[in-house]
This record gives C-alpha cells, sequence and structure tokens, in this order.
C-alpha cells in the first residue's frame, strides 16, 4: 500500500487521540482520505472522523458520512455531534449544523477550536522526510501501546478480588465441609448431601421442594468434584463478574444451575444430583456470546483461555456420575444471557433473545412440576435422610417429608397389585 504525505498526517492525528484520549478505531467501509475513531466514554465527542479531504468536500458526501456516524451511534447508544478534523484546507471553514467541522494546520486552527478540548493536538503533526518510514512508526508506537494497555488491564483483573465469585466460592467450601462434618457423624455421604440441599427427585416430585433445583448447585460432596468446580467457576466468574457486573454475573449463574438442574430433572430417573457445573456452563456460554460480539477469537491470549476453559470443563463433563443434561441445560441459558447482556449491534436480537429467555423458563418450570412420577425408588435414603433432620432439630419437618414420601409408596404397590 502506498503510503503519501496526508495518509502519514491523517495517523499522526489519530495517535495522538488513541494515545492520550482514550480513542479507537472504528471498522467502517471508509475511503482512503479518511479515519473514523470512537471512544464512548467521551461525553462531548465520542465519535471522530479525519479527514484529508478539505472541508467543503463534505458537501458532496454529507449523506454517507452522517449515515456512517448514525450507524457507529446506534452500536454505543449515544447521540451525539459528529466532530470532523481536517488536515489540508486553507480557505477557511464551511460552517455546517449537523456536523462540527475544525482544520488542524500546525501553523494554525480553523473554525472550531480542537486545541481546547484536545490540548497540544497540533503538535501531533511533526515534520517528517518519508511519509512511509513515518507510518510504520507509528504504527509500530500504537501496536506497543495497545499490547501495554492490555497487559495493564490483564493485570488489574488478576489483582482485583472478584467479590461475588470469592462469596460463592466460599459458600460451596462451607457447605462441603458441612457435609463432611454430616458424614463423619451419620455415615451416609448421600443422605447427608441430600440433606443439605443437594437435587433429590424423589423430595422435588413428592415433597414439593423444588428449591433442591437451585441449592444444589452449592452442595459437593467429593474433594476432587469441589476443587475441579471452583477452579473453573472462579476463572469464569472472574471474567464474567469484570466484563457483565457482578449482579449480571451471579444472574446467570444462578439461572444456569436451575435451568440445568430442571432438564436434568425432565430427563433423569430418580438421582441424586449436586455440583455448580451448570452454572460453569452458563457462564462459559456468556463468556463465549461476548468473546464473539468483540471479535477476540484470533486473538493468541484468548485462544489460550479459551482452550484452557474447554479442557477443564470436558473434564468435568466426563467425570463418572456427572448429568451431561445439568451441564447442556446451563450452557443453552447462558447463551441466551449472553446475546442479551452484550452489546450488540442488532437491538431485536436482544429482544427476542429475551423473550426466548421467558419462554425457556415458562417451559421447564411448566413441565418440571408436570412430573408426577418417581422410578426407581430408594426409600432407605429416604428414611437416613428423615433420621439426619431429626438429629438436627427438624424432627417435624422429617415427619412430614417421610409421610408424604410412604404414601406414594404405598400407592405404588397398591397399583402394582
Amino acid at each position: 500500500m502506498k503510503i503519501d504525505a496526508n495518509k502519514t498526517r491523517l495517523m499522526q492525528i489519530a495517535a495522538f487521540l488513541i494515545k492520550n484520549h482514550s480513542y479507537q478505531f472504528v471498522s467502517v467501509q471508509q475511503t482512503e482520505h479518511e479515519i473514523w475513531l470512537v471512544n464512548p466514554k467521551n461525553e462531548e465527542y465520542p465519535v471522530i472522523r479525519l479527514t484529508s479531504n478539505e472541508s467543503g468536500a463534505l458537501y458532496f458526501d454529507k449523506n454517507r458520512v452522517l449515515q456512517v456516524h448514525s450507524a457507529i451511534s446506534q452500536v454505543f447508544k449515544r447521540e451525539s455531534r459528529l466532530l470532523q478534523l481536517c488536515i489540508n484546507d486553507e480557505n477557511g471553514v464551511d460552517e455546517d449544523d449537523e456536523i462540527l467541522i475544525s482544520v488542524v494546520r500546525r501553523e494554525q486552527i480553523y473554525g472550531f477550536d480542537v486545541n481546547a478540548v484536545f490540548p497540544g493536538i497540533q503538535k501531533a503533526l511533526t515534520v517528517f522526510d518519508n511519509p512511509q518510514i513515518e507510518y510504520a512508526l507509528i504504527m509500530k508506537e500504537l501496536e506497543m501501546n495497545s499490547r501495554q494497555k492490555a497487559a495493564q488491564k490483564s493485570k488489574l483483573m488478576q489483582s482485583k478480588l472478584p467479590k461475588v465469585t470469592t462469596v460463592v466460592v466460599a459458600l460451596c467450601v462451607m457447605v462441603f465441609g458441612a457435609v463432611n462434618l454430616l458424614t463423619e457423624a451419620h455415615g451416609d455421604q448421600i443422605a447427608c448431601a441430600v440433606a443439605m440441599g443437594a437435587y433429590y427427585k424423589a423430595f422435588v416430585v413428592l415433597g414439593g421442594e423444588y428449591w433442591r433445583l437451585l441449592t444444589s448447585g452449592f452442595v459437593h460432596s467429593d474433594v476432587f468434584h469441589l476443587l475441579m468446580n471452583m477452579i473453573a467457576l472462579y476463572n469464569m466468574g472472574r471474567f464474567c463478574e469484570e466484563v457483565f457486573g457482578a449482579k449480571k454475573m451471579l444472574l446467570i449463574l444462578l439461572t444456569s444451575v436451575v435451568s440445568g438442574c430442571c432438564l436434568m430433572h425432565l430427563t433423569n430417573p430418580n438421582i441424586v444430583g449436586m455440583g455448580m457445573s451448570g452454572g460453569i456452563y452458563g457462564l462459559m456460554g456468556a463468556f463465549l456470546v461476548y468473546a464473539g460480539s468483540r471479535g477476540v477469537f484470533r486473538q493468541k491470549a484468548f485462544q489460550v483461555r479459551l482452550t484452557n476453559m474447554i479442557f477443564v470443563n470436558l473434564m468435568l463433563n466426563f467425570m463418572p456420575g456427572v448429568a451431561a443434561a445439568a451441564h447442556f441445560g446451563g450452557l443453552a441459558c447462558g447463551l441466551l444471557w449472553g446475546l442479551v447482556f452484550c452489546d450488540l449491534k442488532m437491538e431485536s436480537v436482544r429482544k427476542h433473545t429475551a423473550a426466548c429467555l421467558v419462554a425457556l423458563a415458562l417451559f421447564l418450570g411448566y413441565k418440571t412440576i408436570q412430573v408426577k412420577e418417581v422410578d426407581p425408588i430408594y426409600p432407605g435414603t429416604d428414611m437416613k435422610t428423615a433420621e439426619i433432620y431429626k438429629a438436627i432439630g427438624l424432627e417435624t419437618y422429617a415427619e412430614n417429608l417421610l409421610n408424604t414420601t410412604f404414601k406414594y409408596y404405598v400407592q405404588i404397590e397398591e397399583d402394582a397389585q
């Protein structure tokens, strides 16, 4: 590509705004005479157009320029007046009601005083002998600047403790400790896990304990299962908490746990289920949508992170006794939340996805409460769990639970005869 003096001057101004005022290149179908920059955090001038044409040339290209500006503004949801900086105009500035125009030259600034907003911008237009070499030096400097910012951001993310994720991890560890303390006292780890809130289809269907669809995510009985889940949860939770915010991250996590558990409830026989895997898969789904919306799949750092994430989650998926349905349900929920929360260009996608989430919640909720049968039955687990409840002072609750389940078992025997 041939680099002339005008392209190099444009890049000098662009580099100044990128390094000193946090602007970024925005990809549009632009001509060789212009560069578009964006900084959504700048309240007054979030979009800037740099051009080597004279300001009067805008008369013939105004419709296209305004369309590009409108498209960029819609992406970032910011209404503002476009700021256009020209570098080649010695005949004054043609005023425009819709576009703020400034001519920036080393000798003088015409029109809007952009130097008052971006002090020192004139100094960016330095003298050079070879435009090709100068252009290459600027691009190299911008690349180094981008790497430094990325490294600083990565370091900040690593040093910043994700509060909500840490609390969830702590709760899981505490429940794991409680399950094992009860196991030491009562000897039946499965019953102890059920007593601490694990999913147990018999109690959900017969006792109406639908709260187990959520609490089961916090219950772990095996130390390896806990360790693998907490590593995955911390890594995924830290990232999602950073990009989506603590409240949205928690919403994704908890609803994915419930969604995964509902799917497990609909597709599996009477089993005991526990673990945060469905929620972790939900965070992974939201993470993938975010990465796709930012176009970072080709970045090496992201590829390494994605490979590690997939490896850990595949290990979780193929562990003995794992209900894959819970993972798929959580993943689907997370993907939908990702489409809702990510800054996508099409608002209609967000609205339709939100409608899909509501429909999914209603469908899973309806189908879940429609399940009325339990097979196979485990009266021994029911009785042992009731004994644990009685031992911790929940005698009435334990008796009601036993009465409800055993009425069902008697009915089964009568029907069989």
